[in-house]
């Protein structure tokens, strides 16, 4: 939809992103916002603490604190990388950098911990630790839970130090004292800040630069988000995946909408059939709330990614992607969720495994929407297997989803789907027809296994070659095997 259009159709807009900084009010002109926000803290405001270093998301050096007044209901700040961070996505939010954590013009309790117990040598990842460990007491204190070492180490999970070996850092986490901490949502906590976001967040955002020809819109509601889609504008989600490509060079022009100013696209529905969630929740929300229904997806999304790219990633942006690999995806195939798409004139849904064509080609019309993904409680028992060359942020070479009932040791349902192994997650029904309705034996498994490098002919790359590849499928259902056995 042409700029003037939306001027008449929504008179009710603005041509700026509006945030605070430290409890500072910032009006970001539509010419800046393409900036990441560690360009902006460092070279604009020459706010120089918050580093950057990878420029992908990956180091955890420019991890900043944000509160969204779209988590109203939420009020504790959360990291997330200011370096892949677009201005236009962060529209109302409270922003809380490694200047802005001292009190009263004292450090932290964290600073002073992280300086007692040896922490830091260089200092290039020390903010961005600092404020993981600042997330993590935040939080603590809110929830009423004390610290230990688990704790620390799943909130630094993001936070790479090449110098002190970890061990200063664990030790200064293990000495605070939350008692000793005032938590940055009592100190943040201004009613005018909020009245503030509260009246720019009502209004339309359309962010427009001649110069540069870009377009990006900030729609209220799903009917205009629908319409500048309908109008050839692209749709962005968390950004983890185009910011990196913007910071590696790759500029183009382009029209975006974000659906990160609509309410309705942070719900979350649960019901005694199904588990929903809508566009903008996040991976962290996502894997908080299928921890008693999918506990297995949950596990797995706690080796996803880090805190600070689960808290900006959104589970329908890694299904939009399309990636073969993409982690989640395999799981959604074999619990048999669908997703709900929506046009201007009515919405469908359709079944996860429909929904991939090809590599990167989806069942989605260029006017339609994701707006939606669900998936049933079945009662189904869930394994779900990641192969990657480390843990935690890693991209997975191979992964493998089963879900199967048991009864009287045999599989009286069984579904299977590889990831990593062509190009689109596999679901491997010849295998599960030579297990269902069968005993759960060796000899069926040792068929099974047998079955897969007539199935499949994964590509070779740096991870991992395709004889590789097979060889980790088999083993991953023989180790399934042992596991239920």
């Amino acid at each position: 939809m042409p700029i003037e259009e939306s001027l008449n159709r929504w008179c009710k807009m603005r041509e700026y992103i509006f945030l605070f900084i430290n409890g500072i009010e910032h009006k970001i002109a539509a010419k800046d916002t393409l900036k990441n926000l560690s360009e902006y803290l460092r070279e604009t405001l020459n706010m120089k603490g918050t580093k950057v270093v990878c420029s992908e998301g990956d180091c955890g050096a420019c991890t900043v604190l944000v509160n969204r007044y779209i988590d109203k209901s939420e009020q504790n700040f959360i990291t997330i990388n200011a370096c892949i961070a677009p201005l236009y996505l962060l529209d109302c939010s409270h922003i809380v950098t490694i200047e802005g954590i001292q009190n009263s013009g004292s450090l932290h309790l964290v600073q002073e911990m992280i300086a007692k117990h040896h922490g830091t040598q260089c200092g290039f990842c020390t903010p961005g630790i600092v404020n993981s460990l600042v997330a993590m007491s935040d939080n603590l204190i809110f929830n009423n839970k004390s610290i230990d070492i688990k704790k620390i180490k799943n909130y630094t999970t993001g936070n790479l130090c090449r110098c002190t070996g970890y061990k200063g850092i664990l030790e200064a986490g293990m000495a605070l004292d939350l008692t000793q901490i005032e938590p940055l949502y009592k100190r943040y906590s201004s009613l005018s800040i909020q009245e503030a976001l509260s009246e720019h967040f009502a209004l339309d955002v359309v962010l427009e630069n001649k110069e540069n020809e870009f377009t990006i819109v900030l729609p209220k509601t799903i009917k205009q988000a629908l319409s500048y889609k309908a109008n050839g504008y692209t749709l962005i989600s968390g950004g983890t995946d185009i910011s990196v490509f913007r910071n590696k060079g790759f500029k183009k022009d382009f029209k975006f909408i974000s659906l990160a100013n609509i309410e309705k696209m942070y719900q979350i529905e649960d019901t005694e059939e199904k588990l929903s969630f809508s566009s903008m929740v996040s991976l962290t929300q996502v894997e908080k709330k299928c921890q008693n229904d999918f506990e297995e997806f949950s596990n797995l999304l706690k080796v996803f990614a880090s805190p600070q790219i689960k808290n900006k990633g959104t589970l329908i942006g890694n299904i939009a992607n399309g990636s073969p690999i993409g982690d989640s995806i395999p799981f959604l195939y074999v619990s048999d969720a669908s997703l709900t798409i929506q046009n201007e004139k009515n919405s469908r849904d359709v079944n996860i495994a429909d929904f991939y064509l090809g590599y990167k080609q989806f069942d989605l019309k260029n006017d339609e929407i994701i707006t939606s993904v669900s998936i049933p409680k079945n009662n189904h028992k869930f394994k779900i297997y990641k192969v990657s060359a480390r843990k935690d942020l890693d991209i997975s070479a191979v992964s493998l989803a089963i879900a199967y009932e048991i009864k009287q040791n045999i599989f009286t349902n069984i579904s299977i789907a590889f990831g990593g192994v062509a190009a689109t997650v596999y679901k491997a029904k010849d295998i599960e027809n030579i297990l269902l309705n069968q005993g759960v034996t060796e000899k069926n498994f040792l068929q099974a296994s047998s079955l897969v490098p007539t199935l499949l002919a994964p590509f070779s790359d740096h991870r991992g070659s395709s004889e590789f590849r097979i060889k980790l499928c088999q083993n991953l259902l023989m180790k399934f095997f042992k596991e239920v056995l």
